[in-house]
């Protein structure tokens, strides 16, 4: 980012690679510190699996896999329908570089992992980038994570708002020359966008921004959202040539090897007794209750459970839906 921003001090803009490249640590930096402080790194991440949706959220799955709008990223294979049933977090990458449409919508109920899900897939993305041969680095564009909170689609063109929210996160746009080059990026696809938080605009703008996206962006997009929320815009719009795709619930025996994993060693009073019953009774009350990722992290500190018994450290924690908006909140401050 240095030789860019001298490069700028004499009046010449740094080359095209180059500036993807400042960025690419730029991104890598912001989103693996983003990582540890959620807990998405260390220790291991909880197994959320994924399926492609039952949901009608997209039209065929067939023009997802079928289109040639993108070749797929150097070093992978075309997504077709295999790759699109199911898998892991770890899985995603693979969905998103090989898809032909470039284009994704993830789902889940609230608390699910969306946002945890859009890190590691920034992060998988970044790292391939890294390792691809150095010839070939240009033609992996550099995926960064926005919000949609604070677009109107009906004012604002995907390129432009694109431009803004990249001189507004990053510093290496500030100052004479930023927004052009801003702007050469997105025009030349330098950059995949994951769009988290559809339903955190306006309802009746949910619909018009997925149409935008479909008739405006040339680049690859991923749209995140709850469940609910996206079936009801995509009765009025759709992101055009996308896969959807399915954030499921934790597995009980996986939650439970989770809260074991990052408990301290002998684990707090009734902690046992509390994996040992996810374990025995996988529909149980506390099961469904520890079904997600926000929960399970919130629950599987070791500081909270040792100032309290499982159980009522369970019963205690606020919805998902409360804390996912808390973190949400908190994210835009």
């Amino acid at each position: 980012m240095k030789v860019a921003r001298r490069a700028r001090d004499t009046g010449r803009g740094p080359p095209l690679d180059e500036l993807t490249d400042s960025l690419a640590v730029a991104a890598t930096q912001q989103w693996t510190q983003a990582a540890l402080e959620r807990l998405l790194l260390h220790p291991e991440p909880i197994p959320v699996q994924w399926e492609r949706s039952a949901r009608p959220l997209a039209g065929p799955v067939s023009a997802a896999f079928e289109s040639r709008q993108f070749p797929p990223l150097p070093g992978l294979s075309p997504a077709g329908p295999e790759q699109l049933r199911g898998g892991r977090l770890q899985d995603l990458h693979a969905v998103y570089g090989g898809l032909g449409s470039g284009r994704l919508v993830i789902v889940g109920e609230p608390g699910s992992g969306k946002t945890g899900a859009a890190v590691l897939l920034v992060l998988a993305a970044l790292e391939h980038r890294r390792q691809v041969p150095s010839q070939n680095r240009r033609l992996v564009p550099v995926p960064v994570i926005f919000t949609l909170h604070g677009w109107d689609p009906n004012t604002q063109r995907v390129g432009d708002w694109l431009g803004v929210r990249l001189q507004e996160t990053y510093p290496l746009f500030g100052g004479k020359g930023g927004k052009a080059e801003a702007a050469e990026l997105v025009k030349a696809g330098r950059i995949a966008v994951i769009l988290d938080g559809l339903d955190e605009i306006a309802e009746a703008l949910r619909p018009v921004a997925l149409r935008a996206l479909s008739q405006q962006a040339s680049l690859r997009v991923v749209v995140l959202a709850r469940s609910f929320e996206m079936t009801v815009a995509a009765r009025q719009g759709i992101l055009e040539g996308a896969a959807a795709l399915e954030l499921q619930a934790v597995d009980a025996a996986a939650a439970a090897d989770y809260l074991t994993r990052v408990q301290l060693d002998p684990p707090p009073r009734g902690w046992t007794e509390l994996t040992g019953r996810l374990r025995r009774e996988p529909g149980s009350p506390i099961a469904k209750a520890l079904n997600n990722p926000l929960t399970l992290t919130r629950s599987g500190t070791p500081s909270a459970a040792a100032t309290t018994s499982a159980s009522s450290s369970i019963s205690a924690m606020p919805s998902a839906t409360s804390r996912e908006r808390t973190f949400r909140t908190s994210r835009r401050t």
